[in-house]
Parts: structure tokens; sequence; C-alpha cells
């Protein structure tokens, strides 16, 4: 199974994702942040690692190419949000929400699980707490989560179903899990200085890490999820915390430092209705064992920081390393010198020169001293080799030698420590311009959805009356069999969407047929539409209501709008897209005021419609005087090179029987009518595909029909 996960890495993260492995699920990770990946965030163990913003445009074809069968949301428990600003960190918060959800669904996910906090119930003053109660959160970050958890539920349907989790205090990490960690908190102040500070009546519910890891693996292979889970965990008091560190004896003189105060409510205590039986999910660590590990998570991560801080600390690493390579370096200098003494080399390069000053910009200007030092041994020892120890002080090329290496190796090793620190500040103020860029890169990604949206809304509000009543105006000045074509190119203008379709009602029967449709998609419900009481669109068309497709489901459009007579509906326009963004009341009022406005030239196109049809027939019976029939071909021509409709005409060879047998044999939306004279038959919205089923029905009742040539069926 493919497993994607949106969270920050972090031990809970990084257990997780272990713990699937072991089950041989294929793990992805969205770290929800476009950083340097630091060494902790390599060693996640996830397959492919995607380091993206949860606002991302892109996060769609991510989520295709992962092809996920569970989207696993850490959510409260990602370490991406600090909430030191709440106010920030929740809109970036609500908007990656929504981004995931609707990345998930364009690309078909079938699961989602929400990992939300029993805190959210820290305003709610009822004895019992049960999946029904509506949480009261009092602070921003945890409305919030509040807020995500009905983004769940509107999101949530048949196709895709979403799980929120709502666990207790996750501890046993050495980083925080949730925003009070009073368990890591109470640890850290014994383990550090040995005084802990506790209110003694508080109470907390909190459950073991590897408990809330076994909690989501036993979610991740639950085929069908509940909209809600709550898992309370252990209850116990900050004094009870206090005296079990104390017993463990890891700290001489530690001490509890208790605070006064009334105890402050523990809603989460209070939740009564959890599903630990049906999960089959039983606790394995009581609190006394998960604080025990959680103390030595604490005491190793404390070791390694020690280690980390005593290496960069050691003298090996900052003297011993370095004047080990700087006497092995002039050892080698020293030979070369020697083999060069007397020669013209060696009288006119002075090689522990080029050595101190290699020395100076490698270490800079404390091992430059030492290195100046050596230089001057070695030059001191050439010398005396050719002249007594006497002559150096008479000597001013000796010391001038000296004073260059000096001179050299201070001003080399001073300009090398300089920039070491003007470069170290400058990765210092990279490093936190980095992290502001990313905080701002996130709100910037967050609010381009939201200006996107707003800038279309704003450009069309700008001018909207102006260009709707400019557009939709042209109708009432058309001819009455071009307005539903026309209607069709306008609505799909101004609702920027470009599957559009008109049915329009039949006049013997409920059903409405197709009059006009841009794209095939447009057409897909069929070349007639039944409209009663039965009819999915009956209830909201009824009331002068929009239909909307919110489980969006397969088959029916996403909005559907009707035009009406008196009560009546006389015509419906279809809608359909597939893009997320445009399926919103926004969009859905636009459909209402759009229909009103043709309202009135559709009505005059259907009377027009029917007038033909009406003083058009021979008398007693379905079949068109040829003028008349002339004239709905060229309609259907026009609507054809439009690409709105497609017809097939037929002419029909009686052999002696009456005409009155092909009324029998046509749909209710087909046209009979006499051409050159000869009957013909204009199959509405046929191909020739198609109409190879009314022909061969005609052959089985003695007719003999033909499919009529190209000029003839253009109406030419």
């Amino acid at each position: 199974m493919n497993i994607l996960i949106c969270s920050k890495n972090s031990a809970f993260c990084s257990q997780m994702i272990q713990r699937l492995k072991k089950e041989r699920h294929e793990i992805y990770l969205i770290t929800g942040s476009t950083g340097t990946a630091s060494p902790e965030q390599e060693k996640s163990g996830a397959f492919q690692e995607y380091r993206f913003s949860y606002s991302n445009e892109y996060l769609s074809r991510i989520m295709r190419n992962a092809n996920p069968d569970l989207l696993l949301i850490l959510g409260a428990f990602d370490p991406l949000y600090s909430w030191r600003d709440e106010q920030k960190q929740s809109i970036e918060y609500i908007s990656g929400m929504t981004n995931l959800l609707m990345a998930a669904k364009n690309s078909g996910v079938e699961r989602v699980v929400y990992l939300s906090t029993l805190d959210v119930f820290e305003g709610n003053a009822q004895e019992v707490l049960d999946r029904a109660t509506a949480p009261v959160p009092e602070s921003l970050r945890l409305r919030t989560l509040v807020r995500a958890e009905a983004l769940c539920s509107e999101f949530s349907d048949e196709e895709m179903q979403i799980a929120v989790v709502r666990l207790p205090l996750v501890y046993g990490a050495s980083e925080k899990l949730q925003g009070r960690d009073v368990c890591l908190r109470m640890v850290n102040e014994y383990l550090e200085d040995g005084q802990i500070q506790c209110r003694p009546f508080d109470e907390h519910t909190a459950m073991y890490l590897g408990d809330a890891v076994e909690v989501v693996c036993t979610l991740a292979k639950t085929e069908t999820l509940q909209p809600l889970y709550q898992l309370r965990g252990h209850t116990f008091s900050e004094d009870w915390l206090a005296q079990e560190l104390l017993s463990m004896n890891l700290k001489e003189g530690a001490c509890v430092l208790k605070e006064e105060g009334e105890a402050l409510p523990n809603p989460a205590a209070r939740v009564a209705d959890t599903q630990e039986e049906e999960l089959h999910f039983r606790m394995r660590y009581s609190m006394q064992e998960g604080i025990h590990k959680l103390c030595e998570t604490c005491l190793q991560a404390q070791r390694k920081a020690q280690k980390q801080e005593k290496k960069e600390k050691s003298f090996w690493s900052n003297w011993g390393l370095p004047v080990l390579e700087s006497v092995l370096l002039f050892l080698v200098i020293h030979i070369i010198s020697l083999l060069l003494h007397n020669t013209w080399v060696g009288e006119n390069l002075n090689l522990y020169v080029l050595y101190v000053l290699a020395i100076a910009v490698t270490y800079g200007t404390g091992h430059a001293l030492f290195a100046t030092v050596l230089g001057a041994g070695a030059q001191l020892s050439l010398f005396v080799m050719d002249h007594s120890l006497s002559a150096v002080l008479t000597d001013y090329g000796f010391f001038i030698g000296v004073l260059q290496m000096l001179v050299i190796g201070v001003m080399g090793g001073y300009m090398r420590d300089k920039y070491k620190r003007k470069n170290q500040d400058l990765a210092d103020e990279n490093a936190y311009l980095s992290s502001e860029l990313s905080d701002i890169t996130r709100i910037n990604d967050s609010n381009l959805v939201v200006k996107d949206i707003y800038e279309k809304r704003l450009v069309s509000y700008k001018n909207s009356l102006a260009k709707i009543y400019e557009i939709t105006s042209e109708l009432d000045f058309m001819e009455s069999r071009k307005v539903i074509f026309r209607a069709v190119h306008v609505i799909s203008q101004l609702m920027e969407m470009k599957d559009v379709a008109i049915y329009i009602s039949s006049r013997h029967s409920s059903f409405f047929r197709l009059a006009a449709a841009s794209t095939q998609l447009a057409a897909s419900a069929g070349k007639s539409l039944r409209y009663d009481e039965n009819s999915y669109l009956f209830s909201a068309l009824s009331q002068r209501e929009v239909y909307q497709n919110q489980r969006m489901e397969e088959g029916k459009p996403t909005f559907a709008g009707g035009v009406y007579e008196d009560e009546a509906v006389t015509a419906i326009v279809m809608v359909w897209t597939n893009e997320l963004e445009k399926i919103n009341l926004y969009q859905s009022n636009l459909l209402v005021l759009l229909c009103r406005l043709i309202e009135k030239a559709i009505h005059r196109a259907v009377l027009y419609e029917e007038s033909v049809y009406q003083n058009s027939y021979l008398e007693g019976s379905r079949i068109m005087k040829e003028d008349a029939f002339k004239t709905v071909i060229e309609t259907f021509r026009e609507g054809k090179s439009q690409g709105l409709l497609s017809y097939t005409l037929l002419e029909v060879e009686l052999d002696g029987k009456q005409p009155s047998v092909i009324e029998k044999l046509v749909r209710d939306t087909d046209v009979i009518g006499m051409l050159e004279g000869k009957p013909c038959v204009l199959l509405a919205n046929s191909s020739v595909q198609d109409a190879q089923f009314v022909v061969k029905r005609f052959e089985e009742n003695g007719v003999v029909p033909t499919i009529a040539d190209e000029s003839l069926q253009i109406g030419a």
C-alpha cells in the first residue's frame, strides 16, 4: 500500500515511517517546507521525500505521481507549525489544509486520516464529552484545528473517506510533539537543574509515542473509516509525575517547586465515547513505563549534545591536529631547504616564508606565529651550518628574513580570521533570512490562492453589470432560431466553463430534449432528459434553486439551473467542470442570474419553435410542410456548424404504405417532413452510426430508409 505522509520530520513521523515500512508499505513524505534538508530530516526513511509547501500548486501532480492509497496528515502534531505567531500560523495552516484536501480530491485519494487533539475541548463545560459534543476551543491555535476538522467533514464523501483522530497529549520524544508538552517540560527541568516546577492538582491526559504510532498504523489498515475517532490515554497529575521523577534518583539534590492556585479543568479526562475496542487497540505502555522511556530518550539527547559540544571545544580538534599538520609540513619544507642549500634556488627563494603564509591562510594568526618560530629556528640552523653562532648577531639578512616571515604570517592570519568571522556572521544572517523567506514564501503561497480567486471575482465585479447586460442583451436582437445556440456561448463565456448544455421542454411529454451542447462532456447527460418528481434535478429546480453536484457524482452536471415560465420549467441549463476552485457559491449565484437574464430570449425562441411546428403540419399528421421542414433543417445545420448539436436526415420510401406508419417509428424529438416531394425524417442529436438503429427499425416494418447525402443534410 502506498502511504503519503504530510509532516515535517520528527520523532513521531520517523517512528511512524519505520513502523509502516516493517509492514511493507511504500512511504512518501511531503515536508511542508522548501528549505535545505537537515541531517535529521535526511534520516526520515521515506521512499521519496518532497520538499514542497502545503500550499504549493503542484501538490496534485505530486499526489498523482505517488498514487497514495492513504493520505496521512499529522496536523496538530506537525512540528512545521511552532505557533509562536498564532495569527500567521493559523492562515498558513488553513490554507495548507485546504490545498492538501483539494489536491487529494483531484488525485483520486480514497482515504485520508487527519490527526487532531483532545485539547479542542478546553472550553467545554459538560460533564461527559462524546463524539456528538461540539468542541469549544478558546485559543486561536485550537480554533484553527477545529476549523481544519470542519474542512475534513466538508470534503468527506463516498469517494474520499476522511477520518479525524483526536489524540491526547503525545509524549516520548526529546522535542515537543504538542503545544503544551508538560511531560517533556518537567523531565527537562529535572535533568538540567533538578528543580521541577509543577501545579500539584492539575491533571493531564497523555499517550506514549509508541502507542500513538500504533493507533495510526491500525487506522492505516482499516478499510472503512469513521468520520471521527477519539482516544483518551492515561490520566495523571503533575504532582504524581514530579514524585515519579524524584524516585528515579537520576539527579542529586532534585526538588519540587509547587505553585499555588486552583486546579485547571482537564476536559480530555471527561471524554467517554472512545474507540479503543472498535479498533482492537490496547495501550502497551503504562504512564510509569512511558516516563522512564522519555527520561532515557532525553538523557541520550543530552549526551549527544554534550558530546558534540565537547567535540567542538576539543583541544585536539582546535589545536592538536593543526599543530601536527604544521609540524609535518615544516619537516617537508625543511628537508627541501636542506637539499637546496648552497644552490641558486636556495639562496634566492625562501621556502619558509611560503610555509608560514600557507599555515596563516589555513589556520589563522595563532598557528602562523607558531609556524614563524619553527621557520626562524630552521633558518638559524642553516645559517650556523655556514657561519659561527656569534655571526648571527651582525647579520642583518637573517633578522630581515625572520621579520618578513613574522609580518606575512601575522597579516595573512589576521585577514583569514577576519574573513572567517565575517563569513560566520553572514552564514548566521543567511540562515535567519532563509527561515524568514521560508515563512514569507508559505504565506505568499497561501495568499496567492486567495488572491487569484478574489482577483478574478473583482475583475468580474468591477464591470459585471455592464458586461453581463451587454452580452445577454445580444440575445434579444438575434433570430429566434439562433438564440439557444448563442445562449450556450454566453453562459460558457461568463462562467468561464467550456462544458455547457441547454435542454428544452417537450410539447408532448415530461422529457426535455437536448437543444445545444458545447462539448461531448456537456451532452453526456443524454439526448433527452426526464424531468419529474423522480429526477435528481426536481427537488432543486422546483424550488427555483440551482442544483449542485456536491459529491462530484459521475454522469451528473456540476451545476444545473432552470428557465421558468410562471412556475413551469421550460429549459434546463447544465454546466460541467472538474476545477474544484470554480465550484463555489459565486458560480452558483452567477448561473441563477444568467438563467433569469436569458429567460426572455429563451421563451421567445421556444414560442417561435412551437409556432413553426404547430402551423406547419399536414392536416391530421406529424408530417411538416416542405417550407417549414427546410426551416427546421436550416436551424439544425447552423447548430451543427457551430459544434453544438448533430443530426442525421433520412429519405424514406413508403412502397405504398401510408405516411402515418413513420410516426410510430420515431421519437418525439425527431421531425418528419416533406422535402422535394418525398417524406424525410430528421433524427435530432443522432450521428450516422446512431441512425443505423433507426434504419434497422424502419426496415423491420417494411419501410426503406436512405441516409441523405451531405449536401442535403446541411440543408443546401
